[in-house]
């Protein structure tokens, strides 16, 4: 099964498990068109998660307003915890079909599998 998208579902403000689910915010993120195998790659992805986090915390608010900001940053930080996860799932799915690959090559270059 591959994973197509990463889901940064936040809910906003400092009270957010009293907040209905129609006051939450969900941001897909791409990814099946990324090789997640890759530095490249990953650093692509968090730099997509960084974003979407930043639009599901509903952009930078002012900086003259502290609250705002202290509630944006923990936002931020929510998301990161909730979208870790998911990062590490897909970038570990990724490189163990990747050695799951090579094997499969290797296999078919020599014939056989040795097993030690």
């Amino acid at each position: 099964m591959f994973i197509r998208t990463l889901s940064v579902a936040l809910a906003l403000g400092a009270a957010a498990a009293a907040l209905p689910a129609a006051a939450q915010t969900e941001v897909r993120v791409p990814i099946v068109d990324l090789d997640l195998t890759t530095k490249a790659g990953q650093k692509t992805l968090d730099r997509r998660l960084a974003v979407a986090a930043r639009k599901a915390c509903g952009g930078l608010p002012s900086l003259r307003n502290r609250t705002s900001l202290l509630e944006y940053r923990a936002c931020l930080a929510a998301a990161e915890e909730r979208y870790a996860p998911q990062r590490s799932l897909a970038v570990n799915r990724a490189l163990e079909g990747a050695n799951a690959k090579r094997v499969a090559l290797l296999a078919d270059k020599l014939g056989f599998i040795a097993i030690r």
